[in-house]
């Protein structure tokens, strides 16, 4: 469990320094970035687990993550696919703007929370974020009926988000 949470921080801390350095953000405090990516993390992450109850899901039961202290654990292997969307985004938010503070604001919470209206394409149609994560689900349903991974749909990247 521990070379998991240490496995985990070290990558985070890869792709934070990462991100500052090929994104023109080299003045932006790391703690803030990681800030927002958390928050934009935990918004994507409510979504996806009010999806996979929704549609009658047991949360708990992960395909890769198995924690037994973790009530989330399928959220949190169908949020992967959504972290580069909601990456992306922030560090265009952040290009934006001058960041001095190690808080968010409000402007920076209420601009995170709008990318649930950016697109992606799944298949070779259109979502807003909302929608696609519950076409994501829908699918993932489809895949345990069937028993069958040849169904799941998940997001693609555009660029912009609009």
């Amino acid at each position: 469990m521990l070379a998991c949470c240490d496995l985990q921080l070290r990558t985070s801390r890869r792709v934070t320094s990462t991100i500052l350095r090929h994104t023109r953000l080299e003045n932006t405090s790391s703690r803030y970035l990681a800030r927002t990516l958390n928050y934009g993390y935990a918004i994507i992450r409510a979504l996806i687990r009010r999806n996979i109850v929704v549609h009658g899901l047991e949360p708990s039961y992960g395909v890769n993550h198995h924690s037994t202290e973790n009530s989330f654990n399928l959220s949190d292997d169908l949020i992967e696919c959504y972290r580069p969307l909601i990456d992306y985004s922030i560090v265009m938010h952040l290009r934006e703007r001058d960041v001095e503070d190690v808080e968010l604001t409000p402007e920076d919470k209420q601009a995170i929370v709008g990318i649930m209206l950016e697109k992606c394409v799944i298949g070779d149609k259109i979502f807003r974020i909302g929608d696609a994560v519950e076409e994501t689900i829908k699918s993932y349903l489809a895949c345990l009926q069937a028993d069958s991974a040849s169904s799941l749909k998940l997001p693609t990247f555009i660029q912009g988000g609009k």
